[in-house]
């Protein structure tokens, strides 16, 4: 039988022995493609039904107008105003006439309360007037409130602001000025997007950033299942007694371990597909929510780095810790070797989701290079970053590292050693 006829057989039997192993294949695939879109979907459903109460107390009570800038303002009008605005997004606003009772009360998450002579200092021209939040601490609905009440107070005070210098302005006798003039001399203007070569982008290209940071640390998640796979076809095939027949049959132990790893490879390539599947699922649910278009989040340039990627990362990976996972006597000591092996790229995988590698400088960059897991980082963030050469050589280099990893790897199986463990 020629060789290549022989790899053939070895990889079907090892394909065949894939598919009818189902818990596998569904905790590889169909779990990250529905886990991720259900937490989504959760988040969101429970984030509408978590009530958020609110208390507000007016202890001033008063209704004053200015005798220089002729201006009124009531706090009984504020309290009306700020009930309205925060029940329109969504929380329960109750009024309450001691902020002794509000405290007492548990349910309460923020408490909002007009003191003595807000109405008085609201319209003076020497004198700021305030508003008190009490917000029970380490309460996340809480924070959440106390942002809306910020954002209204801010716009409240925006508004008074332009009343008091349209009063000044009359006084002054000017007939022509502009109050955000004097009120926000200098302000930020237009904020431009642009691309790493300095084209005028979308707001897309965040969030195509944000999901390439996503598939970058989703490669920590798709060597395990390769890993397993592997210590299924060394310690699981001694322990059912068929290595025997394997390793007695005329295919050579270079094409029985290169199909095993390549099976492997592509075992991982599917759970990187299904957690792109959960991660895009996540992202189009979001955006449908928010009334946007799903097409702004496919790449498909993007999606094809990320699968090549995946598939040379896993045989780098599986390379590394095969041989001593054959010298490895049963299934925990195993997987304790193919843990340490992994966990180098989870570590990788976690900072590459935290820091843009392309940024680093030469010094730290270079000999971070020498570890191939910076080259899977580097390819997704290279093509986030404009950077298609930085992309071809990573993807060049890690294909490479991959070829003479597997090599190696091979050449350091022994047919005895893998019948008689050593460990």
């Amino acid at each position: 039988m020629m060789r290549n006829e022989m790899i053939k057989v070895i990889l079907w039997k090892e394909l065949k022995e894939l598919s009818r192993d189902k818990k596998t294949l569904l905790t590889t695939f169909l779990l990250p493609l529905i886990s991720l879109p259900l937490i989504g979907l959760l988040t969101f459903t429970l984030m509408t039904q978590q009530p958020v109460n609110i208390a507000v107390i007016d202890e001033d009570s008063t209704s004053y107008t200015s005798p220089v800038l002729n201006i009124t303002v009531s706090s009984s009008k504020l309290v009306e105003d700020v009930r309205e605005y925060l029940a329109r997004s969504g929380l329960n606003v109750y009024q309450y006439s001691n902020r002794e009772y509000a405290l007492r009360n548990s349910s309460i998450d923020l408490i909002i309360i007009i003191p003595k002579g807000f109405s008085e200092n609201a319209t003076s021209i020497d004198r700021v007037a305030s508003i008190e939040i009490i917000r029970r601490a380490n309460v996340r609905a809480a924070e959440q409130a106390e942002g809306l009440v910020r954002g209204y107070i801010g716009y409240l005070s925006s508004q008074l602001s332009r009343e008091k210098l349209d009063s000044l302005a009359k006084l002054a006798g000017l007939e022509t000025f502009d109050v955000n003039a004097l009120r926000d001399p200098v302000v930020v203007g237009t904020v431009t997007l642009v691309s790493p070569i300095g084209s005028t982008v979308g707001a897309e290209e965040e969030l195509k950033s944000i999901i390439a940071r996503l598939l970058v640390l989703s490669f920590a998640f798709v060597v395990t299942p390769a890993s397993s796979y592997v210590i299924d076809g060394i310690i699981g095939e001694r322990e059912r007694k068929t290595i025997e027949m394997l390793l007695t049959s005329p295919a050579s132990i270079t094409e029985i371990f290169s199909s095993k790893l390549l099976v492997a490879s592509f075992l991982g390539v599917l759970a990187s597909l299904a957690d792109l599947g959960g991660i895009l699922a996540y992202f189009i649910l979001l955006i449908m929510a928010l009334g946007g278009s799903i097409f702004i989040v496919m790449d498909p340039v993007l999606i094809f780095l990320h699968i090549a990627t995946t598939f040379l990362t896993i045989l780098v990976s599986i390379s590394i810790a095969t041989p001593f996972i054959a010298r490895t006597r049963g299934l925990r000591s195993a997987s304790n070797i193919a843990g340490i092996v992994t966990s180098l790229g989870v570590i990788f995988f976690i900072v590459g989701w935290m820091i843009d590698f392309p940024k680093l400088p030469a010094s730290i960059l270079y000999p971070l290079m020498l570890i191939p897991y910076t080259h899977s980082i580097l390819v997704i963030q290279g093509y986030i970053y404009g950077r298609m050469l930085m992309v071809a050589v990573s993807l060049t280099v890690l294909l490479l590292a991959s070829l003479i990893s597997m090599i190696i790897s091979i050449r350091f199986l022994d047919k005895e050693k893998l019948l008689l463990a050593e460990y």
